[in-house]
């Protein structure tokens, strides 16, 4: 179940109707899609959320009556989860597409305004988060990318 990380795995019980989900769904928490780069240090070798999308909708698919995350006590209602999850991601992007509306930004200013409380030992995880949030956009079009002297640029497509 590819999307926290690439090599993600998950263990279903088809007749206990078991999930073992890792950090793949957690109740209350959402995954942090975490930066990966290519084995020679190439960007956009692993999309982690449009991977972990993806990774949801397999889930969603499933029938399961107790899911047993890597953190927390298990819980039941799994669909109910992945849809909350879902309108975060919604939301968020929403807030993206509300903040590259004046002008192209970078990943880092969209990170700061998108997560104004975050202290600087949480940037990697927020500038992973946005950085991530950016591809789903960039990959429904929504969402230009632009390179100029190494510093990427994020723009909302015309």
């Amino acid at each position: 179940m590819p999307g926290h990380t690439p090599g993600l795995l998950c263990l279903y019980d088809r007749a206990r109707r078991l999930f073992l989900s890792d950090d793949h769904l957690l109740e209350k928490v959402s995954p942090n899609p975490l930066i990966e780069l290519g084995p020679n240090g190439e960007e956009g070798h692993f999309r982690p959320l449009l991977a972990y999308l993806d990774s949801l909708r397999r889930t969603q698919a499933l029938e399961i009556d107790l899911v047993l995350p890597g953190h927390g006590t298990p819980f039941s209602g799994h669909r109910a989860v992945i849809d909350r999850l879902v309108q975060l991601y919604g939301k968020r992007q929403a807030r993206i597409r509300e903040l590259l509306h004046g002008a192209p930004d970078t990943a880092y200013a969209v990170s700061r305004a998108l997560f104004p409380r975050m202290s600087s030992g949480d940037l990697f995880l927020t500038v992973s988060e946005t950085i991530a949030n950016l591809e789903v956009l960039e990959a429904r079009g929504e969402v230009v990318r632009a390179e100029a002297d190494g510093i990427y640029t994020f723009r909302l497509a015309a």
